[in-house]
C-alpha cells in the first residue's frame, strides 16, 4: 500500500507509514470535509499507484532528445504531487509524461524506418 501523505510504498499490513510514520487507520471524523484528491472513507491510507514514466522518458533522450525534455519533466512531477496529496494533478502529470514520451518514441521509429528505406534505395 502507498501512503497518501508520502506516498512511499509500504507492505500491505503496516499500520503506519516506514518512512513518515503516518498512521493508516485514522479516525474518520463525522460532518468533516473531504479534500480533493482525497480517498474515500473505504479506502482509507490506500492510494493508488499513478506511474511516472520516468525511465521511459529518460530513455527517450536517446531517442529524440527534443521531446524527451517535456517527458522528463512532467515525470519529475508525479511522485511529488503523490506525496502532497495533489492525486488529480499527478495524474495529469503522468499522463503528459506518457504522452510526450510515445511522441519520442514514434518519431525515433519513423527516422529509423526512413533511414533503413533511404539506405535501400541508396
Amino acid at each position: 500500500m502507498y501512503c497518501p501523505k508520502c506516498g512511499k510504498e509500504n507492505p500491505d499490513n503496516a499500520q503506519f507509514c516506514q518512512w513518515c510514520g503516518r498512521s493508516f487507520n485514522p479516525v474518520q471524523r463525522t460532518g468533516q470535509a473531504q479534500a480533493p484528491g482525497q480517498q474515500q472513507p473505504g479506502n482509507q491510507g490506500q492510494v493508488a499507484r499513478i506511474p511516472n514514466y520516468l525511465v521511459w522518458a529518460i530513455i527517450c533522450i536517446f531517442l529524440c532528445w527534443p521531446t524527451a525534455i517535456p517527458a522528463i519533466v512532467y515525470a519529475s512531477r508525479v511522485d511529488g504531487q503523490v506525496a502532497s496529496g495533489d492525486i488529480d494533478g499527478a495524474r495529469t502529470s503522468s499522463e503528459k509524461a506518457k504522452s510526450w514520451a510515445v511522441l519520442s518514441t514514434a518519431i525515433a521509429a519513423f527516422l529509423f524506418i526512413l533511414a533503413i528505406i533511404l539506405g535501400a534505395v541508396a
